[in-house]
């Protein structure tokens, strides 16, 4: 089972709009440990499990948010990112 599929949604988005699948593995892989980093810190918090899940998920935003933010940091600091017609 995949525990995060959410951000597999998240690499697919990106490759389908120009990103390679090495970047949009790699920040799904970055979102997907900042998440569980979240989950800890608020389950030390006395949360309960589902309430540390939909909160984490809160924080990190919805999906389109993720994959623009990614999409503009691609594009700005790769040369395919800023010119993808070469």
């Amino acid at each position: 089972m995949n525990p995060n599929p959410p951000f597999d949604a998240l690499q697919k988005i990106l490759v389908a709009r120009g990103v390679t699948p090495t970047y949009a593995r790699r920040y799904a892989q970055e979102l997907a440990d900042h998440r569980d980093d979240l989950l800890h810190e608020l389950q030390s918090l006395s949360l309960s499990p589902e309430d540390a899940h939909r909160l984490a998920d809160e924080r990190l935003g919805p999906t389109n948010l993720l994959a623009n933010a990614a999409l503009a940091t691609y594009q700005s600091q790769t040369l395919m990112g800023r010119h993808p017609r070469l």
